[in-house]
This record gives structure tokens, C-alpha cells and sequence, in this order.
């Protein structure tokens, strides 16, 4: 016949401690300075002799990347302010004491204009 841990209260009490112990320990364990030192660079780190570029994002477009990119994207050729970016602006040019620009806000959802293509 196996006891279980409800019919011993005392051993219940004495397993919910222990539990609370370890799991304080290793809380502070890791928030303590110096405790979680990484030991290892990470797996995406580069390194690189003296004189070379420290190169951690991404790698440049290829010619063929270029070409996609020219053919599908928009390239923006002017933003126009709606009316919450007109709000700030003139709230940051009252701040300045420049009068409010009275200018007609964009349309939700049209404040890009693409640029013409090449």
C-alpha cells in the first residue's frame, strides 16, 4: 500500500517547503549580478580579426535581390502628416514658439505618396 502525500500533512508541508526553498534559491541564483554570467559567446555572434568590419546584421542584397526590390516595392516619395502626427507637430512647435502649420491633414491610410519610378 503506498502513502500518499495528502493523508501526511506534515509531509505535505515539509514538500511545499522545500519546493518554495529551491524555487527562491534559484530565483535569486539567477538575478544576483555576476550569478548568470554567459560563459559562451552567443551563437550569432561574429568575430573577427583586428581590422575587419564587426559585421552583425545583415548581409547586403545581391543583384538579383536588387532587381526584385526595384520591380515589387514602392519607394516612398513624400509622407504627409495626419491629423494626430499635425497635433504633434504644432503641439512641438508651440513648445518652440513657432506659429501652427496650416496645412490640411492626410487622409487615414494616405499619408505616403510613392515616388515615380525611375
Amino acid at each position: 500500500m503506498m502513502l500518499s502525500v495528502v493523508h501526511c500533512p506534515g509531509t505535505l508541508r515539509f514538500v511545499l517547503t522545500l519546493l518554495r526553498t529551491v524555487m527562491l534559491l534559484g530565483c535569486c541564483f539567477f538575478l544576483l549580478p555576476g550569478c548568470a554570467r554567459q560563459t559562451t559567446p552567443p551563437a550569432n555572434s561574429v568575430t573577427t580579426t583586428p581590422g575587419e568590419p564587426n559585421r552583425t546584421g545583415l548581409n547586403p542584397p545581391t543583384a538579383a535581390d536588387r532587381a526584385l526590390m526595384d520591380e515589387t516595392m514602392v519607394r516612398t516619395g513624400e509622407v504627409k502628416p495626419n491629423k494626430l502626427g499635425l497635433e504633434r507637430i504644432n503641439t512641438e512647435r508651440a513648445k518652440h514658439g513657432l506659429p501652427p502649420l496650416q496645412i490640411q491633414p492626410a487622409p487615414d491610410g494616405q499619408e505616403v505618396v510613392p515616388a515615380p519610378k525611375p
